[in-house]
C-alpha cells in the first residue's frame, strides 16, 4: 500500500492517544496494519526495524495532521492485539512494557505511541522511537470473600460509631461585589481544606459519596488504580474498610437508592455490590467498560465497552434486555435521566471529508433504542455528562478545555465557560444547583456560578492531575482527587 492511500487523522497527538485507550476501533479508517518486513526479521537488527503494510498485520501506522513536534507518523498495537510477548521480536524492541509481565489476555493502554519514519520506497516505515504500554493481570476475586470482606465493613462501621464524632465545619463569607448570586452559593467564593486522606497507592479515579439516611452519615467511596476501593465517613476522614478489585478501578455509581453500588475496572466486567445485603455479582462484556449508569426507577444498567456495543442490563436477573451496536458512531459517555425513560449519550464519528470527525449528543428513550429520538451536533469531543439536581441542565468537559451548559431534554446551548489550562476531567454540580465545580489535567479545580458564567473561586487540587470530584449532599463539603492517591475535602472559608 502506498502512503498516498492512507487517510491523515486531524487530531492533536494527545486526542490520538486518548482515541486509542477509550474507542481504538475509532482509528481503523485512519489505519495501515503493518508487520515487520522479512528481510528486517531475518536480519535481526535490534534497532530500525522496518515495517510493510499487511492486511494481517499486529501493528497500526498512522499519520496525524498537523504533526506533532515534527513527527506524523505513529505505530501503536492493533485493537484485537493479544500478548504474544516473547513470539513477537518487534513488539519488544517498540514499546517499553510498564506493570506487570503481559500475558495473551493482559489488558492495556498505551502511554505514548512508538515514532516511525516513511521510507523514500512511499511502502516501507522505519522505527525510530519506542513507545510505552501499561500492562496489568487480573487477579481473581472470591464472591465469598468480597461477602466477608462487606460484613467486616460493617461491623468496622458500628464500632466507629462508638467513637466521638468531629463537628461539621460550616462557614460563610462575603462575596466579591462584581458577582450577584444567593447566599449558598457566595458562601463557597472562598475555599479552606477540611481533611487530607491518604491511604491509595496510586492514582484515584472515581469518587462518590453515598448517603447513610438512617445513621445521618456520608459515606465517602474512592476507587483507584491500585486496584482497590476505600470506604471513609466523610464528615470525620476516619478509614472504614479496604476492597480489593480485579483490575484498576476506572468507574464508580450507585443506584438512585443507594443500595447497590457498580464498578468497572480494566478488565470486561462490572462488579455490583448490594451495599445492605453483602451480596456480590457480575456483568461480563467482551471488552472493557467505558461508560455506566443506572437507571433510575428501574431495575436497569446501561453499560457501553470498547467493542462498541450500548447494553442494558436487567439488574434482576443480571441478564442482556437490549444491546444495541454503534459501530457507525463510537460512544464518549452516558447519563441516565432521572424519569427512568431516556439517556443522553455524546459521540464521536468520521465526517464526509476524510481523516476528520464530527461530534454529536443524543437523546434516546430506553424503549426504542433502535434510533435517536434527538442528535445534536457539537464542535468539540465532549465528555464527563453530569446533569443538575433536577435535571434541567447537562454540563459536558469539551476537547477545547472549556465547559458546554445545555438545557434537557432539547440540549439545547445554554452557556459555555471559559476553558481552563489543562483538559477537563470531572464535573459536579452543587446539590442546591447554583454551583458548578470542574477539575483539570493540571490539578486545579475551579468553581462557577454557572447561571451567570462567573467563577466564584479557583484553586489547586494538590494533585498533578484532578481526576474526580464531588459535592456532599448536604453541599458544605467538596472532595476532589487525582494523581498519586491523595484526597482532600474542602469547605466554604469565613
Amino acid at each position: 500500500m502506498d502512503q498516498s492511500q492512507c487517510t491523515a487523522l486531524a487530531v492533536s497527538y494527545d486526542q490520538f492517544i486518548e482515541l486509542y485507550n477509550s474507542i481504538p476501533q475509532v482509528l481503523s479508517a485512519y489505519a495501515i496494519a503493518v508487520n515487520e518486513t522479512a528481510e528486517s526479521y531475518r536480519q535481526q537488527r535490534q534497532i530500525q526495524l522496518e515495517f510493510q503494510a499487511d492486511l494481517r498485520g499486529k501493528f497500526w501506522i498512522v499519520q496525524l495532521h498537523p504533526p506533532h513536534q515534527g513527527r506524523q507518523w505513529y505505530l501503536i498495537p492493533q485493537a484485537s492485539f493479544s500478548f504474544h510477548y516473547r513470539k513477537i521480536r518487534a513488539f519488544r524492541h517498540l514499546f517499553e512494557v510498564e506493570g506487570e509481565i503481559p500475558h495473551a489476555h493482559s489488558p492495556f493502554f498505551v502511554e505514548s505511541a512508538a515514532q516511525v519514519t516513511l521510507l523514500p520506497d512511499g511502502l516501507t516505515w522505519r522505527a525510530e522511537q519506542t513507545g510505552r504500554i501499561q500492562s496489568g493481570t487480573p487477579p481473581t476475586l472470591s464472591l465469598a470473600a468480597l461477602s466477608r470482606q462487606l460484613q467486616a465493613m460493617e461491623d468496622r462501621v458500628k464500632q466507629l460509631e462508638q467513637q466521638p464524632q468531629l463537628p461539621v465545619e460550616s462557614s460563610f463569607a462575603a462575596a466579591s461585589s462584581n458577582i450577584i448570586v444567593t447566599p449558598s452559593a457566595r458562601s463557597w467564593s472562598q475555599v479552606k481544606q477540611i481533611q487530607h486522606l491518604t491511604g491509595h497507592e496510586d492514582d484515584i479515579r472515581a469518587l462518590i459519596i453515598r448517603p447513610w439516611a438512617e445513621k445521618q452519615k456520608n459515606i465517602l467511596i474512592s476507587g483507584s488504580h491500585d486496584k482497590t476501593i476505600k470506604f471513609w465517613f466523610l464528615e470525620t476522614g476516619e478509614f472504614i474498610q479496604t476492597f480489593n478489585t480485579l483490575e484498576k478501578v476506572q468507574l464508580l455509581r450507585y443506584s438512585a437508592d443507594s443500595r447497590q453500588l457498580a464498578i468497572a475496572d480494566a478488565s470486561a466486567t462490572v462488579a455490583l455490590w448490594d451495599l445492605d445485603h453483602r451480596q456480590s455479582s457480575r456483568l461480563v462484556h467482551q471488552q472493557g467498560v467505558v461508560a455506566m449508569a443506572f437507571v433510575p426507577q428501574s431495575p436497569l444498567l446501561v453499560s457501553y465497552s470498547l467493542d462498541r456495543l450500548l447494553s442494558l442490563w436487567d439488574l434482576r436477573t443480571q441478564k442482556l434486555q437490549t444491546v444495541v451496536d454503534s459501530t457507525a458512531e463510537p460512544l464518549v459517555d452516558l447519563v441516565a435521566l432521572p424519569d427512568g425513560q431516556h439517556l443522553i449519550t455524546s459521540h464521536v464519528a468520521t465526517q464526509t471529508t476524510p481523516g476528520v470527525l464530527s461530534y454529536s449528543l443524543k437523546l434516546w428513550n430506553l424503549k426504542a433504542l433502535n434510533r435517536p429520538q434527538a442528535t445534536v451536533k457539537v464542535p468539540s469531543l465532549m465528555s464527563c455528562l453530569t446533569l443538575n439536581t433536577d435535571a434541567s441542565v447537562l454540563a459536558a468537559a469539551s476537547s477545547d478545555r472549556s465547559i458546554h451548559l445545555r438545557a434537557v431534554p432539547s440540549l439545547k446551548l445554554i452557556l459555555v465557560l471559559a476553558p481552563h489550562r489543562g483538559g477537563v476531567q470531572a464535573l459536579a454540580f452543587h446539590p442546591e444547583n447554583e454551583i458548578l465545580a470542574t477539575g483539570d489535567s493540571h490539578g486545579e479545580f475551579k468553581l462557577w456560578h454557572w447561571k451567570t458564567g462567573d467563577c466564584l473561586t479557583q484553586g489547586s487540587g494538590r494533585t498533578d492531575a484532578l481526576n474526580a470530584l464531588t459535592f456532599s449532599p448536604e453541599g458544605d463539603k467538596l472532595v476532589t482527587a487525582g494523581k498519586g492517591g491523595d484526597i482532600h475535602i474542602w469547605g466554604p472559608d469565613p
